[in-house]
């Protein structure tokens, strides 16, 4: 799952909090909170360069 926020939506200091608890039970549930790079990174790792090539040029 890829949870983008907007500043102006997120921004309010009730909703940093919740934000704040949603991610830690993430955590303590074994979610993996990961930046868009870190997740890149991750499936060339696994499926190596060339998976990711043959599903661009698909």
């Amino acid at each position: 799952m890829c949870l983008k926020l907007h500043p102006q939506l997120i921004g309010r200091s009730s909703r940093i909090r919740m934000l704040e608890q949603l991610v830690l039970y993430m955590r303590q549930n074994g979610a993996w909170i990961a930046s868009c790079e870190e997740v890149a990174r991750y499936v060339l790792a696994q499926n190596g360069k060339g998976a990711c090539q043959n599903a661009v040029a698909e």
